[in-house]
């Protein structure tokens, strides 16, 4: 298992912050942030998180389920149950205005071919029959 002290000395330094910088960030002494990235005393769960979303890390990468501290951003986000319905709405709309447009394409069609029908009809001549 990961340590979060390690863990929390790790991005610092690849941020390319200081102690002191992290601990202006959070809000908090230097002396407490530096016994958090050392190990001796715990950080609590919303300074946590308040870490985590000044420099937009995963808290997941803090507990060792991920080795990305940025995997959440790589995530793609799930659509809303909103966005979801709206998105079909728009499908059945232009299937609607596809079969519309096909229904008017058939009928006129229909209608050529009726036109050549009796126009062939017409022509005809009258003495055959088969």
């Amino acid at each position: 298992m990961v340590n979060i002290a390690n863990r929390l000395k790790e991005i610092r330094i690849k941020s390319g912050l200081s102690q002191e910088d992290v601990a202006k960030l959070m809000g908090i002494n230097v002396r407490t942030y530096q016994n958090y990235e050392y190990g001796r005393t715990r950080m609590d769960c919303g300074n946590l998180l308040q870490l985590c979303e000044k420099l937009n890390l995963s808290m997941d990468y803090f507990f060792d389920r991920t080795g990305d501290p940025q995997a959440h951003l790589r995530k793609e986000k799930e659509p809303s149950a909103r966005e979801r319905v709206a998105e079909l709405e728009g499908i059945l709309r232009d299937l609607g205005i596809f079969a519309d447009k096909m229904e008017k394409q058939a009928a006129e069609l229909k209608e050529k071919i009726d036109k050549l029908t009796k126009k062939g009809e017409r022509k005809k001549p009258s003495g055959n029959t088969e």
